[in-house]
């Protein structure tokens, strides 16, 4: 059975996500409701394979760190 991992959304990014979707709601509203649903879907899969991505150095600050 594979091991489940926990995502957890720093402040920075659900501020950032916020102001991509507000920004892109301006030209396209019918976009911008789109963009919440692609993000999650994509981030679902940090589930199961955590490391396929990478933490930015923004976020070292806040004491996440690489491997």
């Amino acid at each position: 059975m594979n091991k489940k991992y926990k995502v957890e959304w720093a402040a920075v990014a659900e501020v950032d996500l916020k102001q991509i979707i507000d920004y892109i709601a301006i030209d396209s509203p019918g976009n911008a409701l789109q963009i919440p649903e692609n993000v999650r879907q994509k981030a679902s899969g940090l589930y199961a394979l955590p490391e396929r991505g990478r933490i930015i150095p923004e976020l070292h600050g806040q004491g996440r760190r690489d491997k």
